[in-house]
C-alpha cells in the first residue's frame, strides 16, 4: 500500500473512531422501561390503563362495602410507571353527574419513570358510584394523558363490612 493511500487509510480510521466515540460520549436521553401507565393496587381487584387505552374507555369497577360510621374510610393505593420523571400522576374523582369531587395524587416519578404507590384516603363522605379519571404525562411518547376513565369505586351499603 502506497503512503498516501495508508494515510488516507489511518484518516478515516481515525475519524470513524472519532465520530463512533463521539457519539458514544454523548449523554445517554433517559428512557422508561416500559410505556406509560397508571394503576389502583389497593383494594383489588388490580386496574391498569395505558397511555395507549382510550381516554373514554370502560374503567374498572372496584365494589366495597360501605359502612357508615365514624372514623371510616378507604384507602386506595395509586401509582404509575413509564412516567415522565419529575411529573406526578393525579386522579380526579368525579361523582356520575360529572360533579368534581377531589384530587388525589400518586408520587412524584423518580428518574426510572417510576411514581412510587401512595395511599390515598378517603373520607366517609363517600357513598355510591366515583369515577376516577388519570391524568399523566408518558415518559417515552411525552404523550400527555388527560382525564383517562381509570377505575370506579362503588360504595355499596349492602356489601357486608370486611
Amino acid at each position: 500500500m502506497s503512503r498516501a493511500r495508508m494515510a488516507v487509510a489511518m484518516m478515516v480510521a481515525v475519524l470513524v473512531g472519532g465520530v463512533a466515540s463521539g457519539v458514544a460520549a454523548q449523554p445517554a436521553l433517559a428512557a422508561c422501561a416500559t410505556d406509560g401507565h397508571v394503576y389502583l393496587t389497593s383494594p383489588g381487584p388490580f386496574a391498569y390503563r395505558f397511555e395507549t387505552d382510550p381516554v373514554d374507555n370502560f374503567p374498572t369497577l372496584i365494589a366495597v362495602p360501605f359502612v357508615p360510621m365514624q372514623n371510616v374510610s378507604l384507602l386506595l393505593k395509586v401509582g404509575g410507571n413509564g412516567i415522565k420523571p419529575g411529573t406526578t400522576p393525579t386522579w380526579n374523582v368525579y361523582r356520575p353527574d360529572n360533579t368534581f369531587v377531589k384530587t388525589i395524587r400518586a408520587n412524584k416519578a423518580g428518574s426510572n419513570c417510576v411514581a412510587n404507590e401512595r395511599e390515598q384516603e378517603l373520607g366517609q363522605e363517600f357513598e355510591g358510584l366515583f369515577i376516577f379519571k388519570a391524568s399523566y404525562d408518558a415518559g417515552n411518547s411525552g404523550r400527555a394523558v388527560r382525564g383517562q376513565n381509570h377505575f370506579v369505586v362503588h360504595f355499596d351499603p349492602t356489601i357486608p363490612p370486611f
